[in-house]
């Protein structure tokens, strides 16, 4: 078990955003956070992340407490990325995909953790980007980088050749709204990053607005609304309409086609937002 989270108690401030909540993340899997803004989607990343810190509740990462970890050990074990990861100085893309490299460094980076970052940045879909400025690339660009970065701090080499034996130690990615800003080829490219990442020996948990993708590519969806969990279980279980309206406060049609082993959401609002009551 990679991640367990049992009876924890979400506060932002003097408001309780989530109580009570239990769930776990398993080698192999893709799991998805969904819930309407404010339903503590990011908080809950952040505390499992062990940028912040808990009050009610204990979190266990590979059987061991959170609080137990040294940073550096966590670092090597799981990467972040954030909803809005912020860089404005001048650094090329290969230099901020070593940044993920870092703390497997004994003095400075070496050949091999060189290898590992182009590597990252080929899966990415960013080949020839490594000299140029992170500055200068299109927001989409600049989250690809930072998946590659993200990817290459718990890279594992069967994420090139899965013939290869995966890692004892199963590592982690903790992905808060990677594919916002993304258009619709980077976001499958994206996904299917994470889900690759899963299938040889990794665990995924990733925040998304997204149903129609959490669908395709999780393996479990857990939707967040009204301080609880809501479901967590198998997309075709998790999605459907009156769960969907109960969380999001939408109407929805969950179609399911022989093609595809996922639902496919169409959602509507409850009301016409245009229409004017004049009594």
């Amino acid at each position: 078990m990679l991640i367990s989270v049992k009876h924890l108690d979400l506060w932002r401030g003097d408001r309780c955003l989530l109580k009570d909540v239990n769930f776990t993340v398993n080698k192999g899997e893709v799991v998805a956070i969904i819930g309407a803004n404010g339903a503590g989607k990011s908080t809950l990343l952040a505390s499992l992340s062990g940028d912040l810190p808990i009050k009610n509740g204990e979190i266990s990462i590979c059987g061991m407490e959170l609080s137990q970890w040294t940073n550096l050990e966590l670092a090597r074990l799981r990467a972040v990325m954030r909803q809005s990861p912020r860089l404005d100085l001048p650094f090329t893309v290969e230099e901020v995909v070593l940044m993920g490299r870092s703390p497997h460094f004994k003095s400075h980076e070496s050949k091999r953790d060189l290898e590992i970052s182009h590597l990252a940045l080929k899966m990415t879909d960013l080949e020839g980007f490594a000299q140029r400025l992170y500055t200068q690339l299109s927001g989409g660009e600049q989250r690809r980088v930072q998946l590659a970065r993200t990817l290459a701090q718990v890279w594992s080499e069967a994420l090139i050749d899965p013939s290869i034996q995966t890692d004892k130690e199963s590592k982690l990615l903790l992905l808060d709204e990677p594919t916002a800003n993304l258009d619709i080829e980077a976001q499958h490219r994206f996904m299917s990053c994470a889900q690759q990442f899963a299938k040889v020996g990794g665990g995924v948990l990733c925040v998304l607005h997204d149903m129609n993708l959490a669908a395709q590519y999780a393996t479990r969806v857990i939707v967040l609304g009204h301080q609880q969990i809501l479901a967590d279980a198998p997309p075709k279980v998790s999605l459907t309409p009156e769960l969907i309206k109960q969380a999001f406060q939408v109407n929805a049609r969950c179609i399911i086609n022989d093609e595809f082993d996922f639902p496919l959401i169409v959602t509507q609002p409850l009301t016409n937002p245009f229409e004017v009551n004049y009594g």
